[in-house]
């Protein structure tokens, strides 16, 4: 099967503690992931990384302005 394919099919799992190795059988050859488990750790670790608050959101501000409006037990 490597014959016909060509050896441009063989690929390293793009996962990031993976180094698996797999065949790229698709007809488009866009294969990524040695597995759909990788696959789908990537596409979680990519949903977590945009849902994380950022600094300077407004859960950022009303935190501040909670925390200034708080005495002080000093």
């Amino acid at each position: 099967m490597l014959g016909t394919l060509g050896p441009a099919r063989l690929g390293v799992c793009a996962g990031q503690n993976c180094r698996g190795t797999f065949v790229d059988l698709s007809r488009n050859g866009s294969k990524q992931f040695c597995t759909r488990t990788c696959a789908h750790r990537a596409g979680v670790a990519a949903y977590r990384s945009r849902r994380s608050p950022r600094c300077g959101s407004a859960a950022d501000s009303r935190a501040s302005s909670v925390r200034l409006a708080t005495p002080s037990l000093a």
